[in-house]
């Protein structure tokens, strides 16, 4: 993406001669790169969803952390178990590295899209918040190829300008990770269903080495009975022994985040709800737009 900018990268092989080799890649910021991974960590989490949707066994040439080794076996259960005879267990190859020690002078990031559940966590953390157990937000980690393709850079600049001022507000550092995964053959994956939070969980451990927490924010509720592809069931299971992978907020309904967003007048300014045409902006008029702008109708 430019001299500015360090590459994480991932040869793919598939068993299938149908399927032709790729490569998939993270790029971070050059003032990030000692912080990318040198393990397999975040081609396990990435490629588990992939391996488990084309039924083939997961063979990884680089060690991984025996935390998320464990862990994902038993997301592999949680899946079998949500859709019987669609997503079943593979076999998974990979040695693995001796258990890590959290670094106590490591980051916490937060993944941020500017999104409701996304202020929810960050409101929610800073002083006056209610968590029960604050935690210091170090970086806001903003992902470029995810809801912003990589060809719209002209999108993501203005996500990133009012990014920028969000974190300059609440005194955070952006980091900005751009990937082609969602335009790689793993796309096949379903997104909703099963994969997103291996894909953030692959964002955060190519940082794994600068992180020792980062906060998903939670997309639906400890009540809610509906399997999603970020599940508080889930996401801590993409854990290593040396990066925490929290779901945050998860005992809040959408309707409480809203409440929450509607007291930052920051928050207010900048919120992006919308999913349609993968934009920086909101279209007003979809299904997601409409039911956020009820719940601030409904708060007056």
């Amino acid at each position: 993406m430019g001299p500015e900018r360090a590459r994480l990268t991932g040869d793919i092989e598939y068993r299938d001669p149908a399927r032709p080799a790729e490569r998939i890649w993270f790029d971070v910021p050059l003032e990030c790169a000692d912080g990318l991974s040198e393990s397999g960590d975040p081609w396990l989490a990435c490629l588990l969803p992939l391996a488990v949707t084309l039924r083939e066994p997961l063979e990884l040439c680089r060690p991984v952390d025996p935390g998320l080794r464990d862990g994902a076996e038993a997301i592999m259960q949680v899946w079998q178990g949500w859709y019987p005879g669609v997503y079943e267990p593979i076999a998974i190859d990979a040695d693995l590295l001796a258990p890590g020690i959290p670094d106590p002078q490591a980051r916490t990031a937060a993944m941020f899209s500017a999104g409701l559940d996304s202020f929810h966590t960050l409101l929610r953390h800073e002083p006056g918040g209610d968590a029960l157990h604050r935690v210091q937000i170090d970086d806001l980690l903003t992902i470029w190829g995810f809801d912003v393709p990589i060809a719209a850079r002209d999108v993501f600049d203005r996500l990133r300008a009012r990014v920028t001022r969000i974190a300059d507000h609440f005194g955070k550092h952006v980091v900005t990770v751009a990937t082609n995964l969602r335009e790689s053959g793993w796309n096949v994956t379903n997104w909703g269903k099963l994969s997103q939070a291996p894909a953030l969980a692959a964002v955060a451990l190519s940082l794994e080495r600068r992180y020792r927490r980062v906060l998903i924010p939670s997309s639906v509720t400890y009540r809610s009975r509906n399997p999603w592809g970020t599940h508080p069931l889930v996401d801590p299971l993409l854990s290593t022994t040396r990066t925490d992978i929290r779901n945050d907020g998860a005992l809040a309904s959408r309707f409480m985040k809203i409440g929450t967003v509607a007291r930052s007048d920051l928050a207010m300014q900048h919120l992006r709800v919308c999913w349609i045409g993968r934009s920086d902006t909101n279209c007003g008029r979809c299904e997601k737009c409409l039911r956020t702008l009820t719940g601030f109708e409904l708060l007056g």
